[in-house]
């Protein structure tokens, strides 16, 4: 753009051979930064460039791809030409291509146990490998596994060297402790790791405050490293040390993150033992049906994640028809009430200086707390056991519990005008399901042009969507 708009000056303006210079120099400038990309040497051996990485003191960069993999073309069209990610990038590494099915490609992922790609290998000059990374990832991730690697670089010995180390070494408390720090410091999986070594403590190094640091490091918000096991156990018995130690997050988050962390991994091993770990667990919390950590909710991820769908229909139509669209308006309000003085006592110091006004404007977002959390539970069950299900008792199911979030949604628009549109949207499906079409188009238009107003669709694609339901219901094709 910037060379078409310069090319377009009419020659008059040009005063002397300067100027023109310098026209020329910011054509050439402008268009570097539209253009930039993480500049791969090409042409060049893999021994040539060992020897500049060597010679520049800089890490030699390694994307290892191959011509059919999806996610290395997606990392090539949308990371390596984002600025913020090529300028670090070629400031920082030699950067290489490395088919691993052509030339050195076959030799150079065997010595360095390529498997799966993309693959990122960070090299010194020696040919020693620092550091790895694999997958398609966003440019922010990307950036963290750069400074891991630079990170890495600086050390005396490397993370990769400790790996190779640990299975010799992995009844060395000394050993583990250093281990779990440095994989924490690159927030690499800790969860099982942090479990072997608080069994190798002895009771009284279990309940140290060195031992419990590391438990609420790994267990921190940002790092998520901490699953249902002896490390939690011994983190949840030792509460009353909490003040001695630094950065710590409330009990109830350290359950919540152990308890999503456990609930992925019973999921990925299709585990039920593990669910009901969880589950177990849970138990001491006291959470209202709607909450997403709620028992049922919790029983409902596992099984829509591993396709147990008939149980899936009957546990959230017991969790719906038992516990949620039977809670009387009175009983939502004084919930929405309560739940609205907790959030008012909460941002009082940030209210104090505001106009009742300004106070009422920044408290309208919390009128409906709980009420709100029903209707999106409600709303996104009946969409699952539609996708699952045909049955007509489901259908006719789904229609009355529908009614009743529209029901509750329409008692306050405004506060609820974001999710509105979306019950709408959910109880046309189940109508068009029904044989009622016409009303079904009724309400898909409604709920296409409540979506289509200002800021109300996360995106245009989720408008697209309303619409291409509408005009299927209209064509028979929904």
């Amino acid at each position: 753009m910037a060379f078409s708009y310069l090319y377009k000056i009419k020659q008059p303006l040009v005063k002397n051979k300067i100027f023109t210079g310098a026209v020329f120099l910011l054509v050439i400038c402008s268009a570097s930064v539209y253009s930039q990309e993480i500049k791969f040497r090409k042409n060049t051996s893999w021994d040539s460039t060992l020897a500049v990485a060597k010679a520049s003191g800089k890490l030699i960069f390694v994307d290892v791809y191959t011509a059919w993999c999806g996610p290395c073309k997606l990392m090539d069209q949308e990371v390596f030409t984002d600025n913020k990610v090529s300028t670090p990038f070629n400031n920082d590494f030699i950067c290489y291509k490395l088919d691993a099915e052509k030339g050195r490609g076959p030799e150079l992922s065997k010595k360095y146990n390529v498997f799966s790609y993309p693959t990122y290998l960070f090299i010194n000059g020696g040919g020693t490998l620092i550091y790895r990374a694999n997958g398609s990832m966003p440019a922010q991730n990307f950036l963290q596994e750069a400074a891991n690697a630079l990170n890495e670089a600086k050390e005396p010995v490397t993370l990769l060297q400790l790996d190779s180390q640990y299975v010799a070494k992995k009844q060395d408390t000394v050993f583990m402790y250093t281990y779990l720090q440095r994989r924490l410091k690159l927030k690499q999986d800790n969860a099982d790791l942090l479990d072997e070594y608080c069994r190798l403590l002895t009771e009284s190094q279990q309940s140290s405050l060195k031992t419990l640091q590391l438990i609420a490091d790994n267990g921190a918000f940002s790092v998520r490293n901490l699953q249902i096991g002896i490390a939690l156990t011994l983190l949840l018995k030792n509460q009353q040390q909490f003040p001695l130690l630094k950065n710590t997050e409330s009990v109830d988050t350290y359950i919540s993150l152990a308890e999503q962390r456990t609930l992925t991994k019973a999921i990925s091993l299709k585990d039920e033992n593990l669910l009901h770990t969880v589950l177990e667990l849970n138990k001491t919390r006291k959470l209202p049906p709607y909450d997403d950590e709620y028992d049922d909710m919790l029983k409902l991820k596992y099984l829509n994640a591993t396709g147990q769908h008939k149980k899936y229909i009957s546990t959230a139509s017991i969790l719906v028809d038992k516990k949620l669209i039977t809670i009387p308006d009175t009983t939502l309000e004084k919930g929405d009430k309560t739940a609205l003085d907790d959030v008012t006592k909460s941002m009082q110091v940030n209210l104090a200086n505001k106009t009742d006004q300004e106070k009422q404007q920044a408290l309208s977002s919390y009128r409906h707390l709980q009420t709100i959390q029903l209707i999106r539970v409600v709303n996104s069950t009946c969409r699952d056991i539609l996708s699952f299900s045909k049955q007509k008792q489901d259908i006719n199911n789904g229609l009355r519990r529908m009614k009743r979030c529209i029901y509750l949604a329409e008692r306050d628009t405004g506060y609820y005008k974001y999710i509105y549109p979306v019950c709408l949207n959910t109880y046309a499906s189940y109508l068009y399901r029904s044989g009622a079409k016409q009303k079904a188009i009724t309400y898909q238009a409604k709920a296409l042009k409540l979506m289509s107003v200002k800021n109300i669709a996360d995106s245009d694609e989720e408008i697209a969507g309303y619409k291409k339901s509408l005009d299927q219901m209209k064509n028979n094709r929904f």
